[in-house]
């Protein structure tokens, strides 16, 4: 993954005002945990930066803590297993893939659980060994 030249502004201005609203409620709360203002990862709206080297010498950058509003449904990028992130709480109605956190409208989580859950996850991820911040 890789930061982008694009500014935010002209991404928000490309969203569905929906859309646009649900990415507006979710900077200030990234920001917040994360201590990071956000930046484009592509169509990934990103905070903080790391490197990850894995074992077999395998490295890449990516954001502590991403998201993205997609067509269908708002992707939290957790790290690297959302179920296990998951477990303890009653966030509300999403479903989850390996990483991944979806919803399709905020209104259908509650977000103090939310702040927790990426709370959670941006610690997960600090602590693995072959994460650096950069």
């Amino acid at each position: 993954m890789k930061l982008t030249s694009s500014h935010l502004a002209d991404y928000l201005d490309s969203l569905e005002k929906s859309h646009r609203e649900d990415v507006e409620r979710l900077i200030p709360i990234f920001s917040l945990i994360t201590g990071y203002p956000p930046m484009l990862w592509g169509s990934i709206i990103g905070f903080g930066h790391l490197r990850y080297t894995y074992p077999t010498g395998h490295s890449g950058e990516m954001p502590l803590l991403s998201f993205s509003r997609r067509k269908t449904a708002i992707t939290i990028y957790l790290g690297y297993d959302a179920e296990a992130l998951l477990n303890d709480y009653s966030l509300g109605k999403y479903q989850i893939g390996k990483g991944c956190l979806y919803i399709k409208q905020l209104n259908d989580i509650d977000l103090s659980i939310l702040k927790e859950v990426l709370t959670k996850a941006k610690n997960t991820l600090l602590a693995y060994d072959f994460i650096k911040p950069l």
